[in-house]
């Protein structure tokens, strides 16, 4: 559940968030979510002691900031959402380009939303228009009802549409199967995508 901090009240305003967000988030904008929970005082003086506590603490301070920040971080409130643009630097979709061309292989890992991070895949070049996309989730999409594949079954779900698509893999097809030449010796096995996740 996207809005797991949030209380029961308010699904209406949760929904029309989540099309905003799933709209920005389609358009490469960083996005936030913005929520509120009303403390009575003496509850905000409490919580605020503790904090101050823990983040002091000479030992544990990690553990304890992550305890404090867990009696507050529930029943949130959403009230809406922002967008902004986040630029790349000058020169990466260029320098990113020309590595790919040179060879070189480049992963990016990110906490974005998934549409988010493939629109700015295709803003940096890492990414173009001309390759197949292959979307594989470790967790089920918030917004689907449908119980989700394992990751072998959207790995071969994958492969069965590429090659639906006439997809040439005589080059893949050299002793080798298609995971061995994308990840080399240290090629993962199903079991190693199912076990926790990627």
């Amino acid at each position: 559940d996207g809005f797991k901090l949030c209380g029961e009240t308010n699904a209406q305003g949760r929904d029309t968030v989540t099309r905003h967000l799933d709209f920005f988030s389609t358009q490469g904008l960083r996005t936030l979510v913005l929520g509120e929970k009303i403390l009575t005082q003496a509850e905000a003086e409490s919580w605020t002691a503790e904090w101050h506590a823990a983040c002091s603490s000479t030992t544990d301070r990690s553990h304890l900031m992550d305890l404090a920040a867990a009696k507050i971080e529930f029943g949130v409130t959403v009230v809406g959402c922002t967008a902004i643009e986040d630029r790349l630097q000058d020169d990466v979709p260029q320098t990113i380009a020309d590595l790919r061309v040179a060879g070189v292989k480049v992963w990016v890992l990110t906490g974005d939303k998934m549409e988010t991070a493939i629109n700015i895949g295709y803003s940096c070049r890492l990414l173009t228009p001309d390759m197949s996309k292959i979307v594989i989730r470790a967790e089920q999409d918030p917004d689907s009802t449908v119980a989700p594949l394992s990751i072998a079954d959207q790995l071969n779900q994958a492969v069965n549409s590429l090659a639906n698509q006439e997809v040439d893999f005589e080059p893949l097809a050299t002793s080798q199967t298609w995971l061995q030449r994308m990840f080399g010796v240290n090629k993962p096995t199903y079991n190693d995508f199912d076990v926790g996740g990627v």
